[in-house]
């Protein structure tokens, strides 16, 4: 098999999976102490795999839509979180 091609297929296969895992910690460890945090490492990881999946695939169309996809997916927490600040910031009320 060849190597780039394995290579490949792991690197698509965790970022994957840290958007899974991602989701789920939003979805179903909200009641834990380290919720937060497994939020950020989650978030953390799936940008590095992103980003890796991306220099693999040389910033094909498809990989990029397939990797933005994964991320609205898993950090859709994060861009609520985002666009929240932005309002209460853009509203004068922030918190």
């Amino acid at each position: 098999m060849n190597v780039g091609v394995t290579t490949t297929a792991v690197a698509w296969l965790s970022f994957w999976a840290s958007v899974v895992a991602a989701w789920l910690t939003n979805h179903f460890a909200w009641m834990l102490q380290v919720w937060f945090l497994w939020l950020i490492l989650t978030a953390a990881l799936s940008v590095a795999s992103g980003v890796w999946v991306l220099r693999l695939t040389h910033f094909r169309r498809a990989a990029v839509a397939l990797v933005v996809l994964g991320l609205l997916i898993g950090q859709w927490w994060l861009l609520k979180l985002l666009l929240l600040v932005v309002f209460f910031k853009i509203r004068g009320f922030a918190p």
